[in-house]
This record gives structure tokens, C-alpha cells and sequence, in this order.
């Protein structure tokens, strides 16, 4: 049941990811050209736009999700809804997910192809994050101090 409970909790931050995207597009004026789910290199939906016309309105667009998801995240935060386990779960693999390094906004944002040395920093971080997040100690802390 716990899994349903987180897989329910994901679908709703890729829902409300993908609208933040959604918005961006629409308020930059962007054309949306296709809304959909991709399965290379990983699963993941999306939003294509049409070309962008310059940096700004790239970055802009491709972290307008992950401004949303952390919305969310300060709203659960303060809601003190991160002391229920499945929630926290959820939150935190939400986070692994935007933020990996083999196919998110940042690594889009980054140009970082793999294997370079911008890659390679990028991983170590995010690979800190991870220990960070999944480690009894720190999630009881936090939890804790919540």
C-alpha cells in the first residue's frame, strides 16, 4: 500500500512539473508543439516548445517545473506534511529525479554531456544529495526538527 501511496504522491509532482513548463511557455509565448511521455535515454514526460528565442527564456522555460515542485516542497515543508514517511519518500525521490545527471532540466540547462568533467561534478553532487536524502539519520533529524 505504501507504494501506491508514493507512486500517487510522484504522478501528482510530474502532473504539476509539467504545468509549471506549461505556464512558462504560455506566459513567454512560446509555442507548444507536443506534450508527451519520452522513454530515451529514461521514462519522463514532457513539453516541447517551439524554438526558443533566446538564454533567458531557455532557462526560464526549462526550470519553471522545478520552481513549482519547489513551491510544493515549501509548502509540505511548513505544512509540516514532511513528517509523513510516504511523503517524505516521495518528495525525495521527486528531487533525484529533476535533478539527475543522466536526463533532467539541468543537465539540458548545463549542456553537460556525460562523462565530461562538468558531468562528473555535476554526479558528485548530486550524488551527495542522494546520501543526504536517504539516510535514516538525516531524515530523522529532519523529521526531528520539523
Amino acid at each position: 500500500m505504501d507504494y501506491l501511496i508514493v507512486a500517487g504522491i510522484l504522478c501528482v509532482y510530474w502532473i504539476l512539473h509539467e504545468s509549471g513548463h506549461i505556464l512558462s511557455a504560455v506566459m513567454l509565448g512560446l509555442k507548444i508543439e507536443k506534450i508527451g511521455i519520452g522513454f530515451y535515454p529514461i521514462p519522463h514526460l514532457y513539453v516541447a516548445v517551439d524554438k526558443v528565442r533566446n538564454k533567458f527564456q531557455e532557462y526560464i522555460f526549462l526550470f519553471a517545473g522545478f520552481f513549482i515542485t519547489c513551491c510544493i516542497i515549501l509548502v509540505l515543508f511548513f505544512g509540516k506534511y514532511l513528517t509523513y514517511k510516504m511523503v517524505y519518500v516521495a518528495t525525495a525521490i521527486q528531487i533525484m529525479i529533476e535533478t539527475n545527471p543522466v536526463y533532467s532540466d539541468f543537465t539540458i540547462a548545463l549542456n553537460a554531456e556525460r562523462f565530461t568533467l562538468k558531468w562528473n561534478l555535476y554526479f558528485t553532487v548530486w550524488g551527495f544529495l542522494s546520501f543526504i536524502l536517504f539516510n535514516p539519520n538525516m531524515v530523522y533529524g529532519w523529521i526531528e526538527f520539523l
